[in-house]
């Protein structure tokens, strides 16, 4: 976000607190598991990315991969089958989880009224059969198109900290 000498505007920090708040009551509907809810959070083209790394050498960047890169459709068929027990075992009993966001940062803004906005997650999972459950951790790119309908997430390009999940399937959203 442009600052004059470092200082924000009003509306600076009005967008800062409308995206904030957008984020967290995403993290929110996603641990309450109102998968409808969170859906309708989305815009008609979202397209969401989700990428594991590793790190190969102490003097080069990590080599990242992506594990989902999905539009609203195949997300829309990703929800049915972590409600419906009879389409997946990995959510069958359903997950425990709490996702944390921090580090909320408004970067840019781009045409059609979209936030480029970064963020942090750390997403925790617990299952039965994993009583210590699981960490997912990473940094979010986020493109966030403002309507007169509100905040809806038009791009979600997750990098995470790890190339190893910690069960083998990733059925968390982020």
């Amino acid at each position: 976000m442009e600052t004059v000498n470092g200082i924000m505007t009003d509306e600076d920090i009005r967008l800062l607190k409308t995206i904030e708040q957008f984020l967290y009551r995403e993290a929110r509907i996603l641990d309450n598991r109102d998968y409808e809810a969170w859906f309708g959070m989305l815009a008609d083209d979202v397209r969401y990315v989700v990428r594991a790394q590793e790190m190969r050498d102490a003097g080069a960047k990590g080599v990242s991969f992506a594990l989902i890169d999905e539009q609203r459709s195949d997300l829309g068929l990703r929800i049915d089958q972590i409600r419906n027990p009879r389409l997946s075992r990995a959510e069958n009993p359903p997950s425990l989880s709490r996702r944390m966001i921090s580090n909320i940062e408004v970067v840019g803004k781009g045409p059609d009224h979209s936030v480029n906005v970064v963020s942090c997650i750390m997403a925790h999972r617990a299952r039965g059969n994993v009583p210590q459950g699981g960490l997912y951790v990473g940094q979010r790119e986020d493109i966030i198109r403002m309507t007169s309908d509100g905040p809806r997430l038009a791009r979600r390009d997750v990098v995470l900290d790890q190339a190893i999940l910690f069960d083998g399937a990733l059925t968390t959203i982020l």
